[in-house]
């Protein structure tokens, strides 16, 4: 399952990110990496505030809110860590935060998906799994 999370949001941060011309050539990894760590983060993050993944993938004001600290999260990342100007990781942000919540969203709905369901991505950002986050980070960007 932890796999899956990761892959999920790498593979669509790598869609969106790799075909923007404004991200020099040099820092499109660290751009990718540094912009799907800060998105799993975000999200272990909306669980430890007690908000739940369901209110973030569910729609609403709630989900809105959650959105915009998880693009904010990106942009200073991108900004700090990577050095993009501040347009270019609100656009990257404001870009792939909002398409890999809805991608979440449908995979948790989807009924053909039965492992990928709320208490499974729950219980694997809270790091209830036997291998942790961290360990899947290193091992996809090593």
């Amino acid at each position: 399952m932890l796999n899956n999370i990761v892959n999920l949001v790498k593979d669509q941060v790598s869609s969106l990110i790799g075909g923007n011309s404004q991200i020099p050539a040099d820092k499109k990894n660290e751009t990718i990496r540094t912009t799907t760590s800060s998105i799993v983060d975000g999200l272990k993050n909306q669980l430890g505030s007690g908000g739940g993944l369901s209110s973030l993938l569910g729609g609403g004001s709630s989900a809105g809110k959650a959105s915009s600290g998880i693009v904010s999260s990106v942009e200073q990342a991108l900004t700090g860590k990577v050095g993009l100007s501040s347009s270019v990781a609100h656009g990257v942000a404001a870009a792939v935060v909002p398409a890999v919540m809805s991608l979440f969203s449908r995979k948790v709905n989807d009924p053909k998906e039965p492992g990928f369901n709320l208490q499974s991505l729950t219980d694997t950002l809270k790091g209830s799994s036997s291998h942790g986050i961290g360990a899947i980070f290193g091992k996809l960007f090593g």
